[in-house]
């Protein structure tokens, strides 16, 4: 969007009736250091690898390597207390 502002405020006179939006010389030199900003900002930010997360289902107290809960003892059931 800078960028295009940038390039209007370029083709378009300031005097001119097609000037709609009131852009002048600092105008134009602020909307191209910001869409040069933005552009290299999302340049180096995208380009990073993502880390690889391990398995954290594995790790989590009652639950298996799949996620699943695991049983509470190894009867496969509950225990019942009287």
């Amino acid at each position: 969007m800078y960028l295009a502002l940038f390039l209007y405020g370029l083709l378009i006179e300031p005097d001119s009736s097609a000037n709609l939006v009131p852009l002048n010389t600092a105008d134009n030199w602020l909307h191209l250091g910001l869409s040069a900003g933005m552009i290299a900002l999302g340049a180096v930010l995208s380009r990073r690898p993502r880390p690889r997360r391990a398995n954290t289902a594995a790790l989590v107290p009652g639950r298996n390597a799949g996620g699943a809960v695991a049983p509470l003892h190894p009867s496969g059931g509950a225990s019942a207390q009287p």
